[in-house]
């Protein structure tokens, strides 16, 4: 025999794995001692129904709820592979029935109604009755992160009638941005940028009165520099 016939044959038992039995670690050529030889690196999970040890998504119909690794659109409920990618991952619930971007489980799914308007919050565009849509209130467009809580008292400001609790209610403010610092009155500890906090220019403690107007321009001191 040939010094080459004898170098192939050598690395083909070698390859085999004395036998070339699963879980033999001496097999290099399957590195995830499945039995199977590699395609490429098994470094993920394959998907039901995906016959080949690789980590590519899976080419067929899935068998369940979409896996994450494949290409389908997820609603929730996707069993099929198609061409649009996944916004969400599986089975997540992104109900949200007024569209507010605030999901439904996050509103009380039917069962809070915050101003009393005879409108669950889930169905209310503005759940707090404060003239401000709980989707500018919602923090961001996304249903899956939690709604903004601006004051951190445990009151989403889609729930919250002083969401940065100066003691002037969001309906006074509004979402009017005075100082143009991007952040709309509503939310802004200094609505006018004057370096006084609203809440020493509110008037007083109580978010049931009007806010102070001093000089008696119209022009509340929160707003008036």
């Amino acid at each position: 025999m040939s010094s080459k016939r004898c170098l192939v044959s050598m690395l083909a038992v070698f390859a085999m794995g004395c036998g070339g039995t699963k879980g033999n670690p001496y097999n290099p050529f399957d590195t995830s001692t499945d039995g199977l030889p590699d395609v490429d690196l098994d470094v993920l999970p394959d998907e039901p129904g995906d016959v080949v040890d690789d980590t590519f998504a899976d080419p067929l119909p899935d068998t369940g709820l979409d896996t994450g690794l494949d290409t389908g659109l997820d609603t929730g409920t996707d069993t099929a592979v198609d061409t649009i990618p996944e916004p969400y991952p599986d089975g997540t619930d992104v109900t949200d029935t007024d569209g507010d971007t605030i999901r439904d489980a996050d509103e009380g799914n039917g069962t809070v109604d915050t101003d009393g308007d005879t409108l669950p919050d889930s169905s209310d565009p503005d759940s707090d009755g404060d003239g401000i849509p709980d989707g500018m209130e919602a923090g961001d467009a996304n249903p899956l992160t939690p709604p903004l809580d601006s004051d951190f008292d445990g009151t989403p400001d889609f729930r919250d009638t002083d969401a940065d609790d100066d003691t002037i209610r969001d309906s006074d403010e509004g979402i009017a941005d005075v100082d143009g610092d991007t952040i709309p009155n509503n939310r802004d500890l200094d609505s006018d940028g004057d370096y006084l906090q609203d809440f020493f220019e509110a008037g007083d403690a109580n978010p049931a009165t009007g806010p102070f107007d001093h000089d008696g321009d119209l022009i509340a001191d929160y707003a008036d520099t």
